[in-house]
């Protein structure tokens, strides 16, 4: 089984996620192929996809949303996906629109298939740092991944 985490980041806070859920992933037995949103030409030959990006005003930000829509759209109906995203932790537990929920809905409007919950890891401000344990949190993410998609 092969997957794809592909990932926006602008402050590098959704690429350390994006790198522990890879991580969790492998561990796990999975091999994966980590991607940033940018990357053009993703071959359709993945089982799953894991996407994730920051959270811009209440919504997944526009380079994984053209991702989505140039790369994915079409070319990965029915295969599982997991989302994950970060935004500020103080939002998030107002129950502000996250990323996670968004690329979430996304995924499943082009045909995916959800796999798992949205992981939304928070960071204190803007610009980081991510909150304490969200590394770790994204690894058991990365690792209970696995143990469905096998």
């Amino acid at each position: 089984m092969k997957g794809l985490v592909a990932y926006d980041s602008r402050w590098g806070n959704c690429e350390k996620i994006a790198m522990q859920i890879a991580k969790g992933l492998e561990d796990a037995g999975i091999e994966v192929e980590v991607a940033r949103s940018s990357q053009k030409g993703i071959q359709p030959d993945h089982d799953f996809l894991v996407l994730g990006s920051p959270t811009r005003t209440g919504n997944a930000s526009r380079k994984i949303r053209r991702f989505i829509a140039r790369e994915i759209s079409g070319k990965f109906e029915g295969r599982p996906f997991a989302a994950f995203g970060t935004g500020i932790l103080s939002f998030r537990d107002k129950g502000e629109p996250q990323s996670a929920q968004r690329i979430h809905a996304l995924l499943e409007n082009v045909g995916l298939k959800p796999v798992a919950e949205p992981l939304s890891a928070a960071v204190l401000k803007l610009k980081g740092p991510l909150a304490e344990g969200e590394l770790e949190r994204a690894y058991n993410y990365g690792l209970e991944l696995g143990g469905k998609l096998k």
